[in-house]
């Protein structure tokens, strides 16, 4: 759930400052203190959240200052893929859902800071290659998760229905995770409009 990263964090070291934070009369841009930066979420309190793909940390940062004050591991994240690591976040109601590749090589979407935190991932998708593996998430308005899959190496796979090879799947709480768009060589970011 999202409210136990604030728990983690207490045991967490803190990190350093991004810089000062424009007011509202100005333009914003705000260093994002996570190396390799691949998701980027807002909590319901207003907790920003950045996924760090080479350290496999979800990094929280302070809306008001910019500055990050905890660097919360995630087990079992694998980012020694050219490509790999802790690559997506969404908010999903009350729960932080992400996407990594795992210490077996799978991409895999799980809810984080479950407990059991073993518990098994909400989508585990075939072995991932070093480059072109995607791993972004999104949300739809109905609560469907988008998960973006790379060509994984195989590009000859976008056209076959049963591989998710190239494609962007959604998977909802109520039906098997199924082929939205396809052809996506390396779905590195996408977003809706809220429908």
């Amino acid at each position: 759930m999202v409210a136990a990263l604030g728990a983690l964090a207490t045991s967490c070291s803190s990190g350093g400052s991004a810089g000062e934070v424009p007011t509202a009369d100005e333009p914003a841009t705000v260093r994002i203190p996570a190396p390799d930066a691949t998701g980027l979420v807002v909590t319901p309190e207003g907790t920003i959240l950045a996924a760090s793909r080479t350290t496999g940390n979800v990094v929280e940062i302070d809306p008001d200052t910019g500055e990050s004050y905890a660097q919360v591991p995630i087990p079992g994240v694998d980012a020694s893929l050219a490509q790999g690591g802790l690559l997506g976040l969404v908010v999903e109601e009350d729960d932080l859902v992400a996407s990594y590749t795992n210490d077996e090589g799978h991409l895999v979407v799980a809810k984080l800071f479950e407990t059991p935190l073993e518990g098994p991932p909400r989508w585990t998708g075939p072995v991932a290659s070093e480059e072109a593996i995607g791993g972004r998430l999104a949300l739809l308005g109905d609560g469907t998760l988008l998960i973006g899959v790379g060509d994984l190496g195989d590009p000859s796979l976008a056209d076959d229905p049963s591989a998710p090879n190239s494609k962007i799947l959604a998977s909802g709480s109520d039906c098997p995770t199924r082929p939205w768009p396809t052809g996506s060589n390396n779905p590195l970011a996408f977003a809706n409009d809220g429908d």
